[in-house]
């Protein structure tokens, strides 16, 4: 258990891939924690997580992974990613039909930093993208600000994932 503490990326938004967080243990719990990053902020490796009251910052893929994962109560700040980019809060991994894992924001605020809020009209950003072929997402009872992309969704790469993956908001 983490109670009030901060993870930050100091690598900075140029080298790209930076994780400021992996978290592999089962019944992980993190309340009032910070997670500051850029691409691939926290890593919710596997098992099971929650987390609540947290802060979490970043840009592409900045909760991934392939854990069942609970957001609840937090603040998820998106900030403006390197020049070419959008943005993406989760990235699920799920790599078998029958893990009972995903990841799971409810009653969360998403809101742009001051950063995005000055690009918003040129940077898309987007709720959730399948990481794995079978990415499962869940955004329920959580405030979305209005710069996110109104599909909500966009593909990893081509098509991957686009016909296995579980996003519901």
């Amino acid at each position: 258990m983490a109670l009030t503490i901060g993870f930050r990326d100091t690598a900075g938004s140029s080298k790209e891939q930076a994780v400021a967080a992996q978290v592999q243990s089962d019944c992980a719990i993190f309340i009032n924690c910070r997670f500051e990053g850029y691409q691939d902020t926290l890593w919710a490796a596997t098992h099971r997580k929650f987390y609540k009251k947290c802060m979490i910052i970043g840009t592409v893929d900045f909760i991934f992974g392939d854990a069942a994962a609970l957001f609840q109560n937090c603040v998820l700040q998106l900030m403006k990613p390197n020049d070419g980019q959008h943005n993406v809060i989760t990235a699920s991994g799920r790599v078998e039909a029958i893990e009972a894992t995903g990841i799971v924001i409810q009653k969360c605020k998403i809101v742009a930093h001051a950063s995005l809020k000055a690009a918003k009209n040129s940077v898309k950003s987007y709720l959730s993208r399948p990481w794995k072929d079978l990415g499962r997402s869940i955004i329920m009872e959580s405030t979305i600000g209005d710069f996110i992309a109104p599909e909500g969704y966009v593909p990893f790469r081509g098509n991957k994932g686009i016909n296995t993956v579980f996003c519901r908001v």
